[in-house]
């Protein structure tokens, strides 16, 4: 009867190290939590490396051409829509000149020069345009728009990859999560890393999605270049030791202990 004792008991802790994650729910209590994520952390601002189109019009296209230097109304430049790195891109047109933001958060304007664009915003960068304008056009509008605004998602997604954002727009890290096919059932909910680059220094935060407090997180809107990382639970660490077939041959090797243990029950009978 021990020996019996013993199958059974070895055939339990076979089972028990196949158990599989239970907690794979997205903001369990978010009926605790305030539904709108701080207006503050939505807030992008220019950053260095951010190319910018920026386009100056007015009722008299001559007066505004100095400011539009090298670019032709005939000239549509491409940017690539929200997708992963994948050949099917949509390419959508988008019109005007090209300025990349240098290291010192400036880029250089015909005619007016250096503009600081440093914890700016597109729109305030936009007024600040338009107000330095004013000295040589009537009424000028500027329109700006951000090309490369780009984030990337690894890890325990069904779709990892490095994302285009048109226009830059607003992303949180569940929107990127939706690009990237949502979180395998292997990924890990509680230690979800967001990676920023905040003036040439490296910071990261850890959210755990499973809840909803992470929406009041200044990580839980995304930034230009922005890394998010999921982690593999203990199950795909685990089967990653012992091959992916591990899971497999510990079930049949329970199964057979159990028979094997009541073959024995009935042959001391």
């Amino acid at each position: 009867m021990k020996k019996i004792a013993y199958l059974f008991l070895s055939a339990i802790l076979l089972l028990s190290a196949c158990k599989s994650k239970t907690n794979i729910n997205y903001m369990e209590n978010l009926q605790q939590v305030a539904l709108t994520a701080s207006k503050e952390n939505a807030i992008l601002t220019i950053q260095s490396g951010d190319q910018l189109v920026i386009l100056v019009s007015a009722k008299d296209n001559n007066v505004v051409k100095p400011f539009n230097q090298n670019y032709s109304s005939s000239e549509n430049p491409l940017y690539s829509s929200a997708s992963s790195n994948v050949p099917t891109q949509t390419q959508v047109p988008i019109a005007g000149p090209t300025y990349t933001v240098s290291a010192t958060n400036t880029i250089d304007f015909p005619i007016i020069g250096t503009i600081a664009t440093k914890d700016k915003t597109i729109d305030q960068l936009k007024e600040d345009l338009q107000s330095k304008l004013k000295k040589y056009i009537k009424d000028p509008s500027v329109s700006i728009r951000t090309v490369n605004f780009k984030i990337s998602v690894l890890g325990e997604v069904n779709k990892s990859g490095r994302f285009t954002i048109p226009d830059g727009q607003t992303l949180s890290v569940l929107d990127a999560i939706a690009m990237a096919g949502d979180l395998t059932i292997y990924g890990e909910r509680e230690k979800v890393m967001v990676l920023r680059n905040v003036d040439g220094v490296t910071t990261s935060s850890t959210l755990d999605i499973s809840k909803a407090d992470f929406i009041i997180s200044p990580y839980y809107y995304l930034k230009q270049n922005d890394i998010v990382v999921v982690p593999a639970n203990k199950t795909r660490q685990n089967s990653a030791k012992y091959g992916p077939q591990s899971s497999v041959w510990i079930a049949i090797a329970s199964v057979a202990i159990g028979l094997l243990a009541l073959f024995l029950n009935r042959k001391q009978l």
